[in-house]
């Protein structure tokens, strides 16, 4: 099969989704972004850890600043992944960020949830929807937690 497979792709406000697909038995990055899907030549994990460190930082780090503001409970923790206009990029995984299942959600560019107890309709920035098959108490769970880490860490991006 025929792939339009990009090297790189920078995390941004554009950036909706990041799923893992196999291609010729590589696990590559299936984004949604505002112009639709593209194939990233790289696991979502590298995607994540190349946007922390364009702002210095780790996923080690990053997971302790979600702790910081979160509490040390949480499991499957929503990061701060880069930093826009003073305002903080914030992704959160649906499953374990380990997981060749996972998938992880941009924040800051949904503008709405809804569906039922096993489908998620999410309505992103210019219209952009996806399903995602995954419990919506689920995906509520990790909105709210994300939610409340812009919150906690808003102000510490604009000082």
């Amino acid at each position: 099969m025929d792939y339009n497979i990009f090297k790189h792709y920078p995390l941004s406000y554009s950036t909706y989704v990041i799923q893992s697909k196999m291609i010729d038995d590589k696990l590559h990055a299936y984004v949604f972004d505002k112009d639709g899907y593209k194939y990233v030549k790289v696991k979502p994990n590298v995607l994540i850890a190349r946007a922390l460190k364009k702002i210095n930082s780790s996923f080690g780090h990053a997971r302790d600043i979600s702790k910081s503001i979160l509490g040390e409970q949480l499991k499957k923790l929503p990061l701060i992944v880069s930093n826009h206009y003073g305002q903080p990029l914030i992704m959160f995984p649906l499953f374990s960020p380990g997981s060749v299942d996972n998938i992880w959600v941009t924040y800051n560019t949904i503008t709405h949830i809804g569906g039922q107890k096993d489908l998620v309709i999410v309505e992103f920035n210019h219209q952009s929807v996806i399903e995602l098959n995954v419990s919506r108490q689920s995906f509520n769970n990790q909105y709210v937690n994300a939610a409340n880490l812009f919150k906690g860490s808003s102000s510490q991006w604009r000082s």
